[in-house]
C-alpha cells in the first residue's frame, strides 16, 4: 500500500535520526532489505532500494523520550519522542543518512504501508516543527536541526496514549543500539531507560495538516 508522492521538494539523500529500537543497525536492516516471518523482528517488505546507510552520527537533542500505548508486535509499549524540546533533557539518537525513497519507505512501515510519502518540503517544515501524514501511530513527521546542512527528520505520534512499560524483548533491542555507539555502560544505559519508562507522555502541539491523502 502506498500514499500519494506529496514530498518531492526534499534533497534526494536525508538523515533518519531514530530514537528506540532503530538504533540497531540490525533493526534499520530489517526495514531496507526486508525480512520473513521467521525473522527476529517478523516481516517487512524492506525498500526496494537495498543501498547501505550513507553514515550514521550519534547525537543528542531535546526532546524528551518516552514509552506509551502498547504495540502488538512487541507486547508491550513502543517508544516516542515528543516534539517539543524540554529545558535538561537528553536523548541521545541515532542519525542515519538514507535516501529519500528508503526514509519513505522505514517511515511507511512503521505506519503499516509499505511507503510513506513525506510531506510538504524543507521550505514548509522548518526544524522544530511537525507535520501528519496519513499514517498511523508514527504519522507524524518531525524535523530536527540539520546535520551538515542536510535535513534531519524522525517520524513519532501525535496521539496521546497513556504512558505504559516496553516489554523486556522491545527494551533489550533499544539498549543493543545504543551498545553499539552510544557510549554508556550497561547502568547508564539501564538508567537512562529507566527514566524514560517513568517520564509522562508530553502535551502536543498543534501539527500542521496532513496534506490530501
Amino acid at each position: 500500500m502506498r500514499t500519494p508522492d506529496a514530498g518531492a521538494g526534499w534533497p534526494a539523500e536525508l538523515w533518519y535520526v531514530a530514537y528506540g529500537s532503530n538504533l540497531l543497525r540490525a533493526r534499520l536492516d530489517a526495514y531496507l532489505l526486508g525480512s520473513g516471518d521467521d525473522g527476529p523482528f517478523g516481516r517487512h517488505v524492506g525498500a526496494g532500494d537495498q543501498t547501505p546507510p550513507l553514515a550514521d552520527r550519534w547525537l543528542s537533542v531535546g526532546q524528551p523520550l518516552y514509552f506509551a500505548g502498547h504495540s502488538r508486535r512487541w507486547n508491550g509499549a513502543p517508544a516516542f519522542l515528543g516534539v517539543r524540546a524540554e529545558p535538561g533533557v537528553r536523548t541521545l539518537v541515532r542519525a542515519w543518512l538514507l535516501q529519500r525513497g528508503q526514509v519513505e519507505a522505514v517511515f511507511g512501515q512503521e505506519n503499516g504501508f509499505d511507503r510513506l510519502a513525506l510531506p510538504s518540503g524543507p521550505a514548509d517544515l522548518w526544524p522544530g516543527q511537525v507535520a501528519l501524514t496519513p499514517g498511523g501511530r508514527y504519522r507524524a513527521v518531525l524535523r530536527l536541526d540539520d546535520i551538515d546542512g542536510v535535513p534531519a527528520l524522525t517520524c513519532t505520534s501525535d496521539r496521546p496514549a497513556p504512558g505504559a512499560r516496553p516489554s523486556t524483548s522491545y527494551r533489550a533491542v533499544i539498549e543493543a543500539g545504543l551498545a553499539e555507539g552510544a557510549g554508556l555502560g550497561p547502568a547508564e544505559v539501564a538508567a537512562y531507560l529507566d527514566a524514560a519508562e517513568r517520564r509522562a507522555p508530553p502535551p502536543l502541539p498543534p501539527p500542521i495538516p496532513p496534506g490530501p491523502a
